[in-house]
């Protein structure tokens, strides 16, 4: 199914913020699948398993080691805090523990210019903007992936009443034309 790039992010972002992720986090996903999809990265997808058997937003970040209590490290949360860091001192260098879906992370360390130096646990700073691949105008998402993140996006709807259609909402109690 092909969306565009603004509707794949606004569905990320309905999806994780329906798991119960905050809207700081629900932004941050959508810009972040967004980001994998149009670059040819299976965004959605990496977002959907991750709502699967979410670990939450909870972490640690200690000068250039990014953990999670429980062991499993959301990326959206070590993206945010990487984000964060990226320009203090000690954060040239960064070790993340425990990353379920590491692929999600990707767009932040593109961002913040980190390269790896280690598969999916160490990451060194270079210089930023290097070259990344152009972005696709719209990505191709599996119908599966795409009903997935919305049965999640549909937690966010309030239902509809009979005091909210009276209230204005929809067609009211009489819907004629």
């Amino acid at each position: 199914m092909r969306l565009s790039p603004g509707e794949l992010q606004r569905l990320a972002a309905k999806a994780i913020r329906g798991a119960g992720a905050s809207w700081g986090t629900a932004e941050e996903a959508g810009m972040a699948v967004r980001w994998l999809e149009t670059r040819g990265h299976p965004g959605a997808r990496a977002l959907a398993d991750l709502l699967h058997d979410w670990p939450g937003e909870a972490l640690t970040a200690e000068t250039g080691h990014i953990s999670s209590p429980a062991g499993r490290l959301c990326p959206l949360a070590a993206g945010m805090a990487i984000s964060d860091h990226a320009d203090l001192p000690g954060w040239d260098q960064i070790h993340l523990t425990g990353v379920v879906q590491p692929l999600l992370l990707r767009p932040f360390l593109e961002i913040a210019g980190y390269a790896e130096t280690s598969p999916g646990k160490h990451f060194t700073r270079r210089s930023r903007g290097a070259p990344t691949p152009a972005p696709m105008e719209h990505p191709d998402i599996d119908e599966t992936v795409i009903a997935c993140l919305d049965t999640l996006a549909q937690e966010t709807y309030v239902p509809a009443s009979a005091a909210s259609r009276l209230a204005g909402a929809g067609a009211g109690l009489s819907d004629n034309d």
